[in-house]
């Protein structure tokens, strides 16, 4: 199936891992984390390094370690985490926007513009605070 709006795994990781963390008082570890989504444990950890190496997260060792927020949730937006994790959004809609494409004007129009700029927006006023408040979990193992 394809999909008009992709956000990598590796982005998705990160924003529903703080989501999660934020929901429990509990500490969660790399592999109850993964578990709650199915995500390989193996890219989860290496994702929750990175939010505990830019600061986000904070990670105690052992039998009862895990991961914690580490930042106020509600100045922490959405697109903060997913510009860590993939870099600023682009406004490119196809593989053929370079300087040599044959068709002038593009051919999605300002397509790529208006949904870049309606994501970026979503992800912009959306706290970690607000998910807190708002998501309830399905299930909790």
């Amino acid at each position: 199936m394809s999909r008009i709006i992709n956000i990598s795994e590796a982005a998705s990781i990160a924003i529903h891992s703080m989501a999660l963390i934020a929901g429990t008082d509990k500490k969660l570890n790399a592999s109850q984390i993964s578990e709650q989504f199915n995500f390989s444990k193996n890219h989860s950890a290496k994702i929750l390094q990175i939010l505990v190496k830019s600061g986000y997260l904070s990670s105690t060792r052992g039998p009862t370690g895990g991961f914690k927020l580490n930042v106020d949730p509600g100045k922490t937006s959405l697109l903060d985490i997913y510009q860590l994790i993939e870099g600023k959004i682009s406004g490119k809609m196809c593989n053929m926007c370079v300087d040599d494409c044959i068709f002038e004007p593009c051919i999605y129009g300002d397509l790529g513009e208006r949904v870049r700029n309606d994501v970026k927006d979503y992800l912009k006023g959306t706290t970690i605070q607000e998910l807190k408040t708002k998501l309830k979990l399905k299930r909790e193992d």
